[in-house]
């Protein structure tokens, strides 16, 4: 089954519309934390995802612990997980960090999540690295365009630059925020 047609089955089985198709005017932007598994970055994630009343959490690395998100107030019955199976090899790798891009552009372009938690903390940070740069516009663009969703990026070592709108990098614990302000 192809990824479009799983992420369109997993939103149709929580009512948050059946369409991976584009929305129009758009609001969203792409946020960037870079640290490592260990920091506060769980935590500071797991309340922003808290929020946010449709939450898409997508987890390569099958990484989250939904007893911990529920402790931090995320309510998993508005959380669509989309985890990763580190025994598959078509999801690891640079084949599957290309994958993992597909399903967060159709995520982000469909408006049908209010958040969206891309969680990378444990991927290679050489292999994030490779992204290239357009995928990292293509990816802001469709957030724009998509309504107002809102992604978080996690990342070991800051990869999206200038297309991430926030950037919060490893600090000490007042780590800085950095804001672009969009024209």
């Amino acid at each position: 089954m192809a990824v479009r047609e799983q992420l369109e089955r997993e939103l149709r089985a929580r009512g948050w519309g059946a369409s991976l198709e584009r929305r129009a005017a758009a609001q969203g932007g792409l946020s960037e934390w870079a640290g490592t598994a260990g920091s506060r970055l769980t935590r500071h994630t797991l309340q922003w995802a808290a929020g946010g009343t449709r939450v898409a959490w997508v987890d390569p690395c099958d990484c989250l612990d939904p007893a911990s998100a529920q402790r931090a107030g995320v309510k998993l019955e508005q959380l669509l997980w989309l985890r990763g199976d580190r025994e598959r090899a078509e999801l690891r790798g640079m084949e599957g960090l290309s994958r993992w891009n597909e399903m967060l552009n159709l995520l982000a372009q469909c408006g049908a999540v209010e958040r969206i938690v891309a969680d990378f903390l444990d991927w290679p940070a050489e292999e994030m690295r490779r992204i290239p740069r357009s995928a990292w516009f293509r990816l802001q663009r469709g957030l724009e365009q998509g309504g107002k969703t809102e992604m978080l990026l996690l990342t070991s070592a800051a990869v999206a630059g200038r297309c991430a709108v926030t950037r919060r990098g490893p600090a000490p614990a007042a780590a800085a925020l950095t804001t672009r302000r969009r024209a």
